[in-house]
């Protein structure tokens, strides 16, 4: 039977859906960071390249993560500059 052709540059009729960070966790993964701070993942990443932005922790071999109380400390940092 022939293979079925699948065209990969067609977004998903079913985008993948992100269950928010839970707030008792101590840890953000970057699959939450956006929900947490509203900003994209490689914005993140590049605020995070220039200092602007808390650094990740290596969590385990292969998991990344932000410190929760970092990251609210960031937000409070950067609500108080806009208000100001």
């Amino acid at each position: 039977m022939p293979r079925k052709k699948t065209n990969h540059n067609i977004p998903s009729r079913h985008p993948r859906k992100f269950k928010p960070a839970d707030p008792a966790s101590k840890y953000i993964l970057p699959s939450n960071i956006t929900f947490e701070t509203g900003s994209s993942l490689s914005t993140v990443y590049r605020m995070e390249k220039a200092g602007l932005f808390p650094r990740r922790l290596l969590l385990s071999l292969n998991k990344t993560g932000w410190r929760r109380e970092d990251v609210e400390a960031w937000q409070s940092a950067r609500q108080a500059r806009n208000a100001a």
